[in-house]
């Protein structure tokens, strides 16, 4: 790590680290001596400020991967003082594991967060086992975090921070232990180390988590109402979660809970699970032949336009195809135009490396170009979740 990025980490844990570690009520378990870099850093995900939670509690700087979502200048510029490395969300990036092997070389540390992208619900995700045969090659020491208390405090899908308190705990896996383990052990070590169902943490469920919005944001999770079971129906007033269509209405806590509770959905989580198992119903209905899973109006289309050299790194940038609706059914995403523009079919089987950005819009690759569809204060991440399980092996 260069001297300016060692400089201004230290400074940043001195300054906002120690704002954050008071205003975010965050303690810390570490019973170990950390290893001397290089080692990894590996820990589950919530939001942009992990990486700065867990800073605090580091003696020796890492180089973060990082998301290349970001296009404010002045987060560039941060994060070029802190070293983090671009790599292009939901993808494999060579260069980027190239870099990783130079700072690795050189004696520098990789921090890690291996599920890509945060929870949506509050439980981690599984992860690539592509990390583990990474770790493997990298052959240095691993240092693992589990963050307690952070989806509650800013869930993804809001904007909106909660007050709280948040809980770190540290733990490693020496050299020599990772050199006994095969793949899978070391995953099922790793993910065993930072795993956690916040929503279901008794832990947690202790504490108070509070905010006058707390809904607020909600449309970006919940996409189905248990009520009446119509589509893209739900929005979040204040504390409250609303159906436009039947106007049931819950209360939501601090530690997302709703009241009353509806259909055995005791919380934020059962509902995930509960839309989940609505998808694959969907998907496994014979009775609905081809027709449409779900869709979308008011979206627009965005298509691949240059490479743009930047002064930090080089992005990808788009220019708007159309405005139209979506269509998913089990074989094509259809986007219809509502202007002159021809019809576009993505074949469900050729989208590749397919992401949700910022609960704004989905990104994938097809034909090997990529593509953007934005929408407007709807739910973008059931295509995730819908894709996903048209693409699992054992479909048709």
């Amino acid at each position: 790590m260069k001297f300016y990025q060692k400089l201004t980490w230290k400074f940043l844990q001195l300054t906002y680290g120690v704002y954050i570690k008071k205003n975010f009520h965050i303690s810390c378990i570490k019973n170990f001596k950390e290893p001397k870099p290089p080692f990894i850093l590996l820990a589950n995900h919530f939001f942009f400020s992990d990486a700065f939670f867990i800073a605090k509690f580091l003696k020796n700087p890492v180089h973060y991967l990082g998301s290349d979502e970001i296009t404010n200048f002045f987060q560039q510029i941060l994060d070029n003082l802190v070293g983090l490395l671009y790599i292009e969300k939901g993808k494999i990036d060579p260069k980027a594991v190239m870099k990783m092997f130079k700072i690795i070389k050189a004696g520098g540390s990789i921090g890690i967060f291996p599920e890509g992208d945060g929870s949506w619900d509050g439980e981690t995700n599984h992860f690539s086992d592509k990390i583990i045969k990474l770790i493997k090659r990298f052959n240095v020491p691993i240092i693992t975090v589990r963050i307690t208390g952070g989806y509650l405090t800013k869930p993804r899908w809001s904007s909106n921070f909660r007050s709280g308190k948040i809980k770190l705990e540290f733990d490693k896996i020496d050299q020599s232990e990772i050199e006994l383990l095969n793949e899978k052990e070391l995953y099922q070590n790793i993910y065993g180390k930072i795993y956690n169902n916040e929503l279901k943490n008794p832990e947690v469920n202790e504490i108070e988590y509070k905010s006058n919005n707390l809904a607020e944001g909600i449309h970006n999770l919940l996409w189905k109402c248990p009520v009446c079971e119509f589509t893209d129906s739900i929005m979040g007033v204040r504390n409250k979660i609303i159906c436009t269509r039947c106007k049931t209405e819950w209360e939501l806590s601090g530690n997302m809970k709703i009241h009353p509770h509806t259909s055995g959905l005791k919380d934020l989580k059962d509902w995930s699970e509960w839309q989940k198992h609505v998808i694959k119903n969907i998907v496994s209905d014979a009775k609905k032949g081809l027709e449409g899973l779900t869709q979308s109006f008011g979206v627009e289309v965005h298509e691949f336009d240059v490479i743009k050299k930047g002064f930090f790194r080089s992005r990808i940038l788009y220019k708007k195809y159309a405005d139209g609706n979506i269509l998913l059914t089990k074989e094509n995403l259809i986007f219809t135009p509502v202007g002159n523009e021809k019809k576009i079919v993505f074949p469900v089987k050729e989208i590749k490396f397919l992401v949700e950005c910022v609960n704004k819009f989905i990104k994938f690759y097809y034909d090997n170009k990529p593509y953007l569809i934005k929408f407007k204060n709807m739910n973008s991440s059931k295509y995730i979740y819908f894709i996903e399980e048209l693409n699992k092996p054992d479909f048709f």
